[in-house]
Parts: structure tokens; sequence; C-alpha cells
């Protein structure tokens, strides 16, 4: 199973747990009931460490920290990390069996079916 269609089998996982789980509960809330007769109150949550991308002088090695609700992958690559990196080289961005080559400012510059790379407003 390519790692795209994981990706999608774990966001429809997510969406049927929304639709299953958090839209009757807010439905009993909008009619008064109280929360403690919805359910049991979820155990402590646990921190989980917050992973910072490995950089050597060749590489930079990042993680998907999100998936908005269009699909684009949210890495912990700044847009700072980047540049310093880069040091105006070329560079081949790679996930699962895709290599990117350009950035981009907007995804409206590639073809609608195309991976494109592009910093969002947080510089992520």
């Amino acid at each position: 199973m390519s790692s795209v269609s994981k990706l999608k089998l774990l966001l429809g996982k997510l969406l049927f747990l929304a639709q299953s789980l958090y839209a009757p509960a807010a439905a009993k809330l909008a009619q008064g009931i109280a929360l403690q007769e919805i359910g049991h109150p979820a155990p402590i949550p646990q921190k989980l460490i917050a992973r910072q991308p490995r950089v050597t002088d060749k590489q930079i090695i990042g993680q998907v920290i999100s998936v908005d609700y269009y699909g684009n992958l949210v890495t912990n690559i700044t847009k700072e990390t980047f540049t310093q990196q880069r040091r105006a080289r070329k560079f081949e961005i790679r996930f699962a069996r895709e290599s990117i080559y350009s950035l981009h400012t907007h995804y409206t510059q590639v073809e609608p079916s195309d991976c494109v790379c592009v910093f969002n407003s947080l510089y992520c």
C-alpha cells in the first residue's frame, strides 16, 4: 500500500471518528444534556515531544506534522531552516515516490494533480 493510500485511509478513519463520536456528542450538548451524562472523562493526555527536523550539511529530514482538510501535508521544516541550509544550491524534496525540484508561492502555479511545495503564511 502506498503512502498516499495509507494517508487517505487514515483521513477516512478520522472523518468517520468525527462523524460517529463528535457529531452526536455535540448534538446532545446542544440539547442541554450535561457533559457527565454523555460520557466518561478521558484519561489525562500524554504530552508528545515536538519533533525537530534532522539537519546535516547535505540534507534536512523532516516529518509530516499535520494534514489539512484538502490533504496537504504540513511538515516541521520551516522556511528559515530550508533557506539557511539551501545556501542557493539546487535541491530535491522527496516524499513517498515523488520528487520536487522547485518552490512555488501558490498552489495554482502547477496543474491540479501535480505535487507542489509552498511555504504557508506561517513559513512552515
